[in-house]
């Protein structure tokens, strides 16, 4: 038996066919038999091996080989059917002369059932007059119809062929394994628990769960549990245990799993409503319909969640902007919004976003971290905190630098807590996202122009509007741009102890980027003088660092020591930088350097010499 297999880039054009009578190595090296020219292929990257009638593929590099949109990882094998799709970083895998089996393929019952999902979606709304999936659905009467309708369509027999049956109750098995390793194994938020009734069919599902839970090993610690694990792990353990179920609880388990999804769909934000109610997802991305990641624990991960078409999407995401007066369309397909809970959102949609629909909502706690959840998670050390404490109540301005996602907002709250309750602040956002608990507080939120082009107020109008309201300290929750040189000015005019955030990489990078934002502001003022101005008005530096580790660590603290009339340079020093010791996590110490502000620091900052280093 001989097959062809066609290769492709991402952008449909034919890379070549190749014979595959034996094995073919692909790869980066000459030697391969398929050579790809990437730098994401590895030398040897997969080998597929023709073993009687089946392809295996057999994944050798470091990103992996995907199967169906899942990951074979390095060292791993898998079955290639006839209609999966194979891809290797920026190429796809077409086999022709591959037997056809009567086992549906993954792809096609996934197909089968969002097909399935959608057709039932579409007749639900168009039974009750309803003339689209965008239309309203919060009318009581018409909510309370549309449940009615759904449990006839539900009730339709033989709705399901027994393929599909098998690998919709396996989806919601698997769906429900992974929420336990998600929750930390607090199911009590669980999608399902307000839909299902008491039941021996729901007992049944329980009780096969918790089976699969536990032979899993995610039993007693299900924090410790990477989704992707789980899935691939999770068809032998199912495959060795669903005989335990019988049809009709199999029948049960598949309708009212679609029961939910489709209800949340209707009412709700589809597979993105019971996300939002888990405490440690701190961002939810949307890639197209078919794909929605999650961040946990300072790591992405890919949920195996999806919507059952495009459509399905725009109606969750027409949820989202509706309730704050937005739309989102092809005039306007980037919008940023605030969910009710005070998530952030962000939108783009097609064509700015070619893959398809693009998500990304930012997540926030009810219960502010502390100081004390920081040191615990490793973010810094105890003199470290007595030392940026000391710099807040010797009123010190700070600025807090680092890259998306490593953590300055969070760090910003944190600090921005030890603010004496005496003094009177004025916070100024983008959006608005921290949650300080002063009383003498002015809350300031930016507002984007409307569809006029008109009513648009920006973080620098506010930082202005905020000299007049008495401030003893104005903190903003970060400087894009020209706000930069008002931000300065106001920290060189009687508000000392101001704080604001700044995207760079490090202490010195920081400096050239607020002189960078301040040129954006416009006029003519020399470089030396806006050099001058930051030297004055920035005191303390704050470097914050995403690791590989997924840990926040805060790997500088710098003192902006003053300016060099011969260099014409601004003049920085580490107070505090990361050290990597030969055992153990990374650690932030005092480098020997006391800071010029160091008596300040001792009569007004409330420590003693000896407490900081």
């Amino acid at each position: 038996m001989a097959l062809l297999v066609h290769v492709h880039d991402l952008r449909s054009s034919r890379v070549g066919e190749y014979r595959l009578s034996d094995s073919l190595m692909i790869g980066r090296e000459k030697d391969c038999d398929i050579v790809l020219q990437s730098p994401y292929i590895s030398p040897q990257h997969a080998e597929l091996k023709l073993e009687g009638e089946e392809v295996i593929v057999h994944a050798l590099g470091f990103n992996g080989v995907f199967v169906n949109d899942v990951d074979v990882p390095a060292g791993s094998s898998r079955v290639v059917h006839a209609g999966d799709v194979t891809s290797v970083p920026g190429f796809v895998l077409h086999f022709t002369g591959l037997a056809e089996s009567n086992e549906l393929s993954e792809i096609e019952l996934n197909r089968q059932f969002s097909e399935l999902k959608d057709n039932i979606h579409t007749e639900l709304l168009a039974s009750v007059g309803l003339r689209d999936i965008v239309s309203d659905t919060s009318d009581a009467k018409a909510a309370e119809a549309l449940r009615k309708k759904l449990e006839e369509l539900l009730a339709k027999p033989d709705m399901i062929a027994d393929q599909l049956l098998e690998h919709i109750v396996r989806n919601e098995s698997q769906q429900r394994v992974v929420n336990h390793v998600v929750r930390g194994g607090d199911d009590g938020s669980s999608k399902k628990a307000l839909q299902w009734s008491v039941s021996s069919d729901q007992v049944a599902l329980e009780k096969f769960v918790e089976t699969i839970i536990y032979e899993l090993g995610l039993r007693d610690d299900p924090g410790k549990g990477q989704i992707e694990d789980v899935r691939q792990r999770f068809g032998e353990v199912f495959e060795r245990n669903k005989r335990v179920l019988g049809k009709n609880q199999m029948r049960f388990i598949a309708k009212e799993s679609i029961r939910a999804d489709i209800e949340s769909l209707v009412f709700g934000l589809g597979p993105l409503e019971d996300l939002l109610d888990l405490p440690d997802i701190t961002e939810i991305m949307v890639v197209g319909k078919e794909s929605i990641f999650i961040e946990k624990g300072g790591g992405l991960e890919k949920t195996g969640r999806s919507f059952p078409s495009e459509d399905g999407l725009n109606v969750a995401v027409n949820r989202m902007v509706r309730p704050i007066g937005r739309t989102v369309n092809r005039s306007e397909p980037i919008v940023d919004a605030r969910l009710k809970d005070g998530s952030r959102v962000h939108i783009v949609i097609p064509p700015v976003a070619i893959r398809g629909t693009s998500v990304t909502i930012r997540r926030f706690r009810d219960t502010p971290f502390s100081i004390e959840d920081l040191i615990n998670f490793g973010t810094f050390g105890p003199r470290a905190v007595t030392f940026l404490r000391g710099c807040i109540l010797a009123r010190k301005n700070m600025v807090i630098s680092g890259g998306t996602g490593s953590g300055k907002t969070t760090l910003l709250n944190v600090l921005g807590a030890q603010i004496p309750f005496d003094q009177r602040m004025v916070v100024i956002e983008d959006s608005a996202e921290l949650q300080l608990p002063q009383p003498n507080l002015v809350n300031l939120e930016a507002r984007k122009a409307n569809l006029e082009g008109k009513g648009e107020i920006s973080i620098k109008d506010l930082v202005r509007a905020s000299l007049r309201m008495r401030p003893d300290r104005i903190v903003v929750g970060e400087c894009r741009g020209g706000e930069a040189l008002d931000m300065l000015q106001a920290m060189n005019t009687g508000h000392d102890g101001s704080m604001t955030t700044g995207h760079a990489n490090s202490p010195s990078e920081m400096i050239q980027r607020l002189q960078v934002m301040v040129m954006e502001a416009g006029g003519s003022m020399p470089v030396a003088a806006i050099r001058q101005q930051i030297a004055a008005a920035v005191d303390v530096i704050v470097q914050i660092q995403r690791q590989r580790d997924r840990v926040r660590r805060v790997t500088h603290i710098s003192e902006v020591i003053g300016y060099d009339h011969e260099t014409q340079e601004v003049i920085v020093e580490d107070v505090f930088n990361m050290s990597e010791p030969d055992e153990g996590p990374p650690e932030l110490r005092f480098t020997g350097y006391l800071p010029t502000f160091i008596e300040q620091l001792l009569r007004h900052g409330d420590v003693k010499l000896e407490e900081l280093f």
